[in-house]
């Protein structure tokens, strides 16, 4: 594997870009008419489910290629070798696994924030049962990169959803309260604000679209990378 780090992971994504153009650019292109078909009415949740459930898969599948490489002559060699079957498909039930995890995960979220809301007129337990509710919903979102990395190193439908529940585990907590893990996930935040606030005002722009997709779609390879390094510096908590 390739040594765990940002710049390492910003060049494997770009090698795998540049050495196979049209694998990446049909992706892109597929992956912009599911965005396209999820604004139609009463259809367009559908197709914002595919949408979804193939960004994991593609990211798996460029995760495992990291995994597997020890250079970045390799990850060039993997992307001229991949076939868009492989890519769109092979993790494909790993991703629904994990995508259905997150949804349930979020849903619960959303119904702890509305609880909050409902015990708002009694502000010191809101306020306390709040506090608590934040620093655990911190803790879980450190932790998603090392567990997304879990994701991308499993086989089944059934590991995918498990192991996105990893960020519920004060154990798996416990692994992340180190300086390399801390260092990559906070360079990795930073970059992901840096392109968002950048995607922002390109997304209003109907013309700049494709453009949003591709930086998207760039930025889901990059994280990608980085939830298998993260998940490989755990392994030396152990």
């Amino acid at each position: 594997m390739l040594t765990p780090s940002n710049s390492n992971a910003l060049k494997a994504t770009l090698e795998f870009f540049k050495n196979n153009y049209s694998l990446n650019l049909i992706t892109v292109s597929i992956l912009m008419l599911l965005i396209f078909l999820g604004m139609v009415p009463g259809t367009g949740m559908v197709f914002m489910l595919a949408y979804s459930i193939l960004s994991i898969a593609v990211q798996i599948y460029f995760g495992r290629v990291i995994l597997n490489v020890k250079s970045l002559e390799e990850v060039a060699q993997k992307a001229k070798e991949t076939t868009l079957g492989d890519y769109l498909t092979q993790y494909l039930h790993v991703a629904a696994g994990a995508f259905l995890a997150l949804f349930l995960l979020v849903a619960f979220i959303f119904g702890i924030l509305s609880e909050l809301n409902s015990l708002a007129s009694n502000g010191n337990i809101a306020g306390l049962i709040g506090l608590i509710f934040l620093v655990l919903l911190a803790m879980a979102l450190y932790t998603l990169p090392a567990a997304m990395g879990e994701v991308i190193k499993s086989d089944t439908f059934q590991d995918g959803f498990k192991n996105v529940f990893l960020i519920l585990n004060p154990k798996f907590w416990k692994k992340t309260f180190n300086k390399e893990y801390f260092i990559l996930i906070s360079i990795w935040s930073l970059v992901l604000f840096f392109v968002g606030f950048l995607m922002m005002p390109f997304s209003r722009v109907l013309f700049l679209i494709p453009v949003v997709v591709i930086l998207g779609y760039l930025t889901n390879l990059y994280s990608g990378a980085i939830y298998l390094f993260a998940s490989e510096i755990l392994k030396k908590e152990n």
